[in-house]
């Protein structure tokens, strides 16, 4: 994750420098990597959190589903 968004932003400063002519290049493409690692760690965060959370809910649905089903046939043999 972090290597994409290094790549992205590298690329975006750079054409933007290119556009703007803001710094020097290797000012544009040291931004692009700092910002890139950082919007990468985030972004990180932010997918583990959100998979993290699915997983749980998976879990918490097929986990009643087994459980019902369960009482069902306990039900049933009684």
């Amino acid at each position: 994750m972090i290597f994409t968004s290094q790549l992205i932003s590298v690329l975006f400063f750079w054409l933007l420098n290119l556009i703007y002519d803001w710094w020097i290049p290797e000012v544009a493409i040291l931004s692009g990597l700092l910002t890139g690692i950082f919007t990468g760690w985030i972004l990180g965060l932010l997918l583990f959190t959100a998979s993290k959370k699915i997983v749980i809910f998976i879990k918490v649905q097929i986990d009643s589903k087994v459980l019902r089903k369960n009482k069902s046939i306990e039900s049933y043999e009684k």
